[in-house]
């Protein structure tokens, strides 16, 4: 088959945005970083899982589940050992107000800050590239609760790295769940506007 016979309801795979291209767009939209860097503070998720679930959700939603875990999985030793590294120390240097004065200092805080974004946009063509690769012959058409599906995964994979961590204490759950939908409306509302 080839992308010329493909179902009219299905798209080829290569009609979805380029994954980092899409988040740098998403995170622009009106009050969503700040909801992002609440999960990712207060609950040591990865932004950029989350975003890969509204990405995946939308344009590759059929990805079973032992496919989605593996690539949830996949992706975090380099979040752990590489790129959380990077954002505590520019973070820590922000804080170092007296030296961040010097000639310099700042500049290496820029290089750290650069360095931390490559990081995660090399995190980010992994998972675009793994996820194509597990999705071949998946279906494009839109699926909502997708989304929701995979961060549900990405939630009980965390539980199950870090059974003591964030999650486990009561009502943390359901607050992770909520500010998900919440970030979720915030891009369908600005999709739907875009639309219009």
């Amino acid at each position: 088959m080839t992308e010329n016979d493909a179902p009219a309801n299905e798209a080829p795979a290569d009609v979805a945005p380029d994954f980092w291209d899409w988040s740098l767009a998403t995170y622009d939209i009106s009050g969503l970083p700040e909801v992002l860097l609440k999960l990712q503070d207060e609950f040591d998720f990865d932004v950029n899982l989350i975003l890969w679930c509204f990405w995946a959700g939308r344009w590759y939603p059929s990805l079973g589940e032992d496919q989605t875990a593996e690539l949830l999985r996949s992706t975090q030793t380099w979040h752990k050992r590489v790129t959380v590294p990077l954002r505590s120390l520019r973070r820590d240097m922000k804080d170092m107000k007296d030296v961040l004065t010097k000639k310099g200092c700042k500049s290496v805080r820029r290089d750290v800050k650069n360095l931390e974004l490559e990081t995660e946009r090399l995190e980010q063509d992994f998972l675009a590239e793994a996820t194509k690769d597990h999705a071949s012959g998946a279906s494009m058409s839109a699926d909502p609760a997708a989304a929701h599906r995979y961060f549900r995964l990405y939630r009980q994979l965390c539980l199950k790295l870090e059974p003591a961590g964030h999650l486990s204490v009561e009502g943390q759950m359901e607050r992770a769940g909520s500010l998900f939908a919440e970030a979720q409306q915030l891009i369908h509302n600005e999709n739907r506007d875009a639309d219009v």
